[in-house]
């Protein structure tokens, strides 16, 4: 690493080295500005190293796995295969070695902002600590992200437990693992250990797995994981953790009124994350903290301290790389140019990547209602779409959801192959105000998977299930 400039030289000093931290950097420097960026532990941050691209890298090839050992063609013979476990997390390895030096190093080297390891911390809101010598800027972005979060469990610290960083590291295949937390982490590794042979128990203190989703997604995942090995508790309610025989962990809950045991080979933690500002010592300043551990910033990325900025995870807002990334752009721009740019969040997409994924943007039939709208929806089902019948995956559906009298399409939510590639377009019809009768009306490739956004927006005036192909 690069000797650290005089301390007047740097515009914008960045905590962190995640998707905000370098959308941050490109940005300031963009304007000519000085930059810092101050890393404490992995260059990259969450997605690189912890997140999306290692995850996705195991269920790419734990869900290939899996389709080869399920033919969907009963008439063909396809050969079945076998996995060695080391290769899976070798190759994971080299997939993130790969992406961190061409999308971070060398973005870095490229742009010319330099990169300072070390644990940051603030002395007041002018200066902050790095390594035991201090420096002065401009303005400061906060962008640490955020790490798993660990509830308060009878017994948790007398086990040997997972999180999902500690998950990605495992070369053997576990036998049998509990997973408690049923939202994307806990659903995306029930997932991927289910694909790779293990028994998988998915315990979740809500009525429902995929909560935040639509009740139709979360009923028919459920039978989907019910279908490959992992059994689905809800209403759970966890009083104990304990060791069992042969290192096997024993998780003592309450279901509906009832105890009940489940022993399992390893335990993972999927509660959530937690936003890390603990070392920061923003106590030192007038950064206000939220009460989930967050920095509290306004609109414009700024925090109650006017010098200083937050973006991504570390805000406890939406926690996706591509949401992280615009805020730190957004906040590097304000803070250079002194803008007042904002983000709109209307049509931000989420995707679960179970099999089949889920994908939504918008609003569900519930919220839309909690809003104020007067809301209609109709489902398509996938066996409907003649693309998911020739590939033998017609599992799934799409449900929009749309105001009655206008017609305005509020919220699409897919359950079915593809669909955090049809989503994209759901996007688009989201952020511009399309209505039932112009995606209705709109052109649409046969043969395709994302045909399913006209035919679901046809079904509200149509039997589709009874229109000949491409008669739309």
């Amino acid at each position: 690493m690069k000797q650290s400039k005089a301390a007047k030289d740097w515009d914008l000093v960045i905590i962190g080295s995640g998707s905000a931290a370098f959308a941050a950097a490109i940005e300031a420097k963009s304007y000519g500005a000085q930059v810092l960026m101050i890393e404490e532990k992995k260059i990259g941050g969450t997605c690189v190293n912890v997140g999306c691209i290692p995850s996705k890298a195991l269920l790419s090839v734990s869900n290939f796995f899996s389709k080869l050992n399920k033919n969907s063609f009963d008439e063909i013979t396809i050969t079945k295969g076998s996995l060695n476990s080391h290769q899976l997390k070798g190759n994971k390895d080299k997939i993130v070695k790969a992406l961190k030096e061409k999308k971070y190093l060398n973005v870095a080297q490229a742009y010319g902002f330099e990169i300072l390891q070390g644990t940051a911390s603030f002395k007041n809101s002018e200066t902050l600590s790095v390594n035991g010598k201090e420096l002065v800027a401009q303005n400061y972005l906060i962008a640490t992200g955020a790490t798993a979060v660990v509830p308060s469990i009878k017994g948790i610290d007398t086990v040997k437990y997972l999180t999902y960083e500690t998950a990605l590291e495992l070369e053997d295949i576990p036998e049998s693992i509990a997973i408690i937390g049923g939202n994307a982490i806990g659903l995306e590794f029930a997932q991927h250990f289910a694909n790779l042979g293990s028994k998988v128990y998915l315990i979740e203190a809500l009525n429902r797995i995929a909560p935040f989703e639509e009740p139709e997604i979360s009923q028919a995942l459920t039978s989907n994981l019910n279908l490959r090995s992992v059994e689905v508790i809800t209403n759970a309610r966890i009083l104990e953790i304990k060791k069992s025989l042969k290192d096997a962990i024993k998780v003592i809950t309450i279901v509906n009124g009832k105890e009940r045991e489940v022993i399992a080979s390893k335990l993972l933690i999927a509660t959530g994350r937690r936003p890390n500002t603990e070392r920061l010592n923003l106590f030192n300043t007038a950064v206000k903290v939220g009460s989930k551990n967050e920095v509290v910033s306004d609109e414009f990325q700024r925090t109650t301290q006017q010098n200083i900025w937050a973006a991504g995870d570390v805000t406890g807002s939406f926690q996706y790389v591509y949401v992280a990334a615009a805020q730190g752009r957004v906040a590097a721009n304000n803070a250079i140019t002194g803008s007042f740019e904002t983000l709109e969040y209307k049509a931000v997409p989420r995707v679960i990547f179970t099999s089949p994924p889920i994908g939504s943007v918008g609003l569900t039939e519930e919220k839309a209602k909690q809003m104020g709208f007067d809301p209609v929806a109709k489902i398509l089902n996938f066996a409907d779409v003649a693309r998911a019948v020739v590939n033998r995956d017609d599992v799934g559906f799409i449900k929009m959801v749309a105001e009655r009298q206008t017609g305005q399409i509020l919220g699409l939510h897919i359950f079915g192959n593809s669909a955090e590639e049809i989503l994209q377009a759901g996007v688009y019809i989201i952020q511009s105000g399309f209505t039932i009768e112009q995606l209705a009306s709109s052109w649409s490739v046969y043969l395709s998977y994302s045909e399913a956004l006209k035919l679901v927006a046809q079904s509200f005036e149509k039997d589709v299930s009874m229109m000949s192909c491409c008669a739309g």
